[in-house]
């Protein structure tokens, strides 16, 4: 069973678009979650001309946090876009980080996405997690890519997608250019919609698994 839970993400909105709603009902169960983000989320698009604060969205990801019962853990951070697997220091990081607190349970990017961060957030998830009884696989976008995302593993979070979809529009200052004025977020929640009426719930997300021990 799952006890005490890491979710890692390359930038600060990833972990609650992927598996806010699993993070908020682990907390209610009594469970320890963490955080970690992996790159400082600092980005400049001179051709759009906008820009993402990484002082702002940091302190928006503590809100959340606080709010959530999150407990945030700091690693060295890449800039946004230059996260890769390189001398492996990061993998080595994240995995003195799971053996110090007995983390069982380790959600983490999908292998297959079409952003550099999350596929280099993936091969230094998957080593530093290696010893771990569960390993998730979470989408946290919505590109169309060669593999379609296929969970298998699904979390009711029919009682906390409203509190989801509150925490995450915390970001939405910080965003609002990036994922056309909050639909990012709406659309996430639409997706959680979808698989909670494959699963007979209101709503649900969903999981790819490496590995689980239950």
């Amino acid at each position: 069973m799952i006890e005490k839970a890491l979710m890692i993400g390359a930038h600060y909105d990833d972990v609650e678009l992927g598996c806010g709603g699993t993070a908020l009902k682990l907390v209610s169960l009594g469970k320890k979650v963490y955080k970690i983000t992996l790159t400082d989320n600092a980005f400049t698009d001179q051709n759009a001309d906008y820009s993402i604060s990484s002082s702002k969205t940091a302190e928006s990801s503590h809100k959340i946090c606080r709010e959530a019962g999150i407990e945030e853990l700091a690693v060295k951070q890449s800039a946004y876009g230059g996260l890769s697997y390189g001398t492996g220091d990061l993998m080595q990081e994240l995995e003195a980080i799971i053996i110090r607190n007995n983390i069982d349970t380790v959600f983490m990017h999908m292998s297959h996405d079409m952003h550099h961060d999350h596929i280099a957030a993936y091969d230094i998830c998957k080593t530093a997690s290696r010893h771990c009884r569960n390993v998730f696989m979470y989408q946290s976008n919505g590109y169309i890519k060669d593999r379609a995302f296929a969970p298998v593993f699904f979390v009711d979070i029919s009682e906390f997608a409203e509190k989801k979809l509150k925490l995450l529009k915390i970001y939405e200052e910080d965003q609002k250019e990036q994922n056309n004025q909050g639909r990012l977020f709406e659309i996430n929640l639409m997706q959680n919609q979808v698989w909670g009426y494959g699963n007979g719930c209101a709503y649900a997300e969903g999981f790819e698994v490496i590995r689980a021990l239950f």
